[in-house]
């Protein structure tokens, strides 16, 4: 892989503060969507013994172009002999290229990409799905995924040197970087009035500061190269904000501002970005939301009640995959959307609220929570 260096003028490389040992490297063979097991052999396809459910394919060696292809290796193959080739399948979950996508199938190229927060839930979800197409993926996050096949690099992304220095450590070493998912955030529930300052600034350095920064490092590659990618994990509760949730829904309605007035910006360079919603989705989201500590009685019955619905509707939420799919096929789109709502509820509740007033949306918001 060429690197075509570039070097922001604000930023020297030397004070990069992640040295090369930090980052935690994937296995060198990256997991893809099937598993092949090839077979030699002269005798016909048919002859040969292969477990009953597998996709049986005969292949002339001479007609196979594996331009491209670096991680199969056929040591000793002779040209003119019949490859049986069984097809296991790895993930029903991945979602189809076509054609009518920029990266499709038939043009497919290794990207590199950059996910916030993959240490589980949606953004683990989302950079496997990157990993299972071949895609060389970063998960930036202040604790370790599970999967091996992610690279790994420690860093909160509340703190602009630490995210600074990561990026400009992936780029040094992949020479671009095609894809951001700005997935890393924070949840907060009590009221408006009990919420602490220390808890406001944390939760707009983690859900909207980190996004923006994060933006903010990688657009010069990205322009520089011609092209990129930035998805911005927002919520509906930025266009329909939530009761007992109001730092929450700021964060969020401040990442779908920022993601539209950017999105002009960078629009002359080939940089496409997006905003993604969608509700309660099935993770461990509501261990790790910052709750308040001292909300008056007064809010009691009312704040107790709010709360253990919402958590009851994200035990019950959609499959995070479900996400992670959706985001993908984004990244892949000629033309996306700025505003991207996931699911056909929360597309029906986008279009009747453009009939409502403002007062409207709020006493039903109030009715519900």
């Amino acid at each position: 892989m060429s690197k075509n260096k570039y070097k922001n003028e604000n930023t020297d490389v030397e004070e990069v503060i992640i040295e090369a040992e930090d980052i935690e490297t994937a296995d060198e063979t990256t997991e893809p969507e099937v598993e092949v097991e090839i077979i030699i052999t002269d005798k016909p396809a048919e002859t040969v013994e292969t477990p009953a459910d597998d996709n049986i394919v005969e292949i002339d060696l001479e007609s196979v172009n594996i331009d491209g292809i670096d991680q199969v290796c056929m040591p000793g193959v002779e040209t003119g002999k019949e490859l049986v080739v069984a097809e296991h399948t790895l993930d029903s979950n991945l979602p189809a290229l076509y054609e009518e996508d920029e990266i499709s199938s038939a043009g497919w190229k290794k990207r590199v990409v950059v996910v916030t927060g993959a240490s589980g839930g949606i953004g683990e979800r989302t950079a496997q799905i990157f990993s299972l197409y071949a895609d060389i993926v970063y998960n930036l996050s202040r604790t370790r995924q599970e999967d091996e096949s992610i690279n790994f690099i420690k860093c909160d992304v509340s703190k602009p040197e630490e995210l600074r220095a990561a990026i400009t450590k992936i780029y040094e070493k992949e020479g671009q970087i095609d894809v951001l998912v700005n997935n890393a955030g924070v949840g907060f529930s009590g009221t408006a009035e009990g919420a602490t300052p220390e808890d406001i600034d944390y939760i707009f350095r983690v859900n909207f500061m980190g996004m923006a920064n994060a933006c903010a490092c990688v657009i010069p590659y990205m322009r520089n190269q011609g092209r990129g990618r930035i998805i911005n994990v927002a919520s509906m509760a930025g266009i329909f904000p939530l009761p007992y949730q109001s730092l929450y829904s700021a964060s969020k309605a401040a990442i779908i501002s920022y993601t539209n007035a950017m999105r002009s910006e960078v629009a002359e360079f080939k940089i496409k970005v997006s905003a993604v919603l969608f509700n309660e989705i099935k993770t461990n989201f509501s261990d790790h939301r910052i709750r308040n500590k001292n909300d008056d009685k007064a809010y009691k019955y009312r704040l107790a009640k709010s709360v253990a619905k919402y958590e009851f509707n994200e035990q019950i939420g959609a499959d995070p995959m479900v996400i992670a799919r959706r985001i993908f096929k984004l990244s892949n789109q000629k033309n996306p959307r700025p505003m991207i709502i996931f699911g056909g509820k929360n597309k029906m509740r986008r279009f009747f609220a453009r009939f409502m007033s403002t007062a409207s949306i709020n006493r039903k918001m109030m009715k519900k929570y």
